[in-house]
């Protein structure tokens, strides 16, 4: 099984909400909601996700930025924005996802994302990765709801 699909059926079998997979063997996975698991990733491997593959639950402009930072090659998201599908599909990354929509609403559900409101800002993937390190400082510590793995699951 390649490694989207690997990351998408352990995505898809648990209630994880991101799972980063490369060269078969599962490197990351969190349950966090938001962006937070993505640059906690990014902070514990750096360039290790380089040619990785992400399934995520939701990919907005912000985590799409985000994963062109740390050079991902291809994504899954059960929920994506037409401005990070956008970003991707003009990067080359491969991409699928269950449900596109126009913007990631807020977790109320009454306006847009916070986050890929923004994003809009940003003009690359380098200034994205500092400006959400910045605003999410949490993300540089091991935490509990994320693991670092090395298996071959």
């Amino acid at each position: 099984m390649d490694d989207i699909n690997k990351a998408r059926k352990i995505l898809d079998a648990s209630d994880l909400s991101l799972v980063l997979v490369k060269g078969g063997n599962v490197l990351f996975s969190s349950s966090e909601k938001g962006i937070t698991g993505l640059l906690r990733a990014i902070f514990l491997l750096g360039q290790e996700l380089a040619g990785a593959s992400l399934a995520d639950s939701i990919v907005g402009r912000a985590a799409a930025f985000l994963a062109l930072y740390c050079g991902i090659s291809a994504v899954h998201a059960r929920l994506l924005s037409e401005e990070g599908e956008s970003l991707l599909v003009s990067s080359g990354i491969l991409l699928s996802h269950d449900r596109k929509v126009p913007l990631i609403l807020n977790r109320a559900g009454n306006g847009p994302c916070p986050l890929e409101e923004k994003s809009r800002a940003f003009e690359s993937p380098q200034q994205a990765f500092k400006e959400l390190s910045n605003q999410f400082p949490a993300a540089f510590s091991e935490g509990t709801h994320a693991e670092r793995k090395y298996s071959s699951r």
